[in-house]
């Protein structure tokens, strides 16, 4: 630690309680891959906050929301992620991770302080600085993991599905060549 040698003491897992705050971007732009998302309740709930910690859920667009406060119950967690629904166009990154730590910093102090963000990666519109979370995080002791969202990924799940046909030319309504009867290989 600091270039002086340290003796360890105890080692084995973690047994401390797990404050966690997830963090979604909700904005147009990740609106198909909230999909991938939603079904992640039980997940966290079981397997990283297990049964003595807490888990809080913030949405960000245009504006920061808590969809759910701190809480023990894993069918809350999971019915909160399931409702998420996009909103706005911006990506308000940094207010939404500023007030999750903000949270995170009034929990008991035994507790690991984790957030976990689903976005782009990408802030726009935010009025909190990047050095601002950096200094935030630091101070309150708590761990930020980022799962990016990508757009290339986005623009291909909400494709457009390929135009009905034209009921004109499934009836031959169309005038077909002149002098000729109309029949599917002259209305080609």
């Amino acid at each position: 630690d600091n270039g002086v040698q340290q003796r360890i003491t105890r080692f084995g897992p973690a047994v401390e309680p797990v404050a966690l705050v997830i963090v979604v971007q909700t904005s147009e732009a990740v609106a198909p891959l909230l999909s991938q998302v939603r079904p992640l309740g039980s997940l966290f709930s079981d397997l990283l906050v297990g049964k003595k910690g807490e888990a809080a859920l913030i949405c960000f667009d245009d504006r920061v929301r808590l969809a759910q406060n701190f809480s023990n119950d894993p069918v809350k967690l999971d019915q909160t992620l399931q409702h998420v629904t996009s909103e706005g166009r911006n990506a308000r990154l940094n207010d939404a991770l500023g007030r999750a730590i903000l949270m995170l910093a009034n929990r008991p102090k035994a507790e690991r302080r984790v957030i976990v963000v689903f976005s782009e990666g990408l802030d726009h519109g935010s009025e909190t600085t990047r050095a601002d979370i950096i200094l935030g995080a630091t101070g309150a002791g708590v761990c930020i993991y980022g799962l990016r969202f990508r757009r290339a990924e986005a623009i291909l799940e909400n494709r457009q599905e390929s135009e009905p046909p034209n009921t004109l030319d499934m009836n031959m309504a169309r005038p077909g060549p002149p002098g000729r009867p109309q029949t599917p290989n002259t209305t080609e």
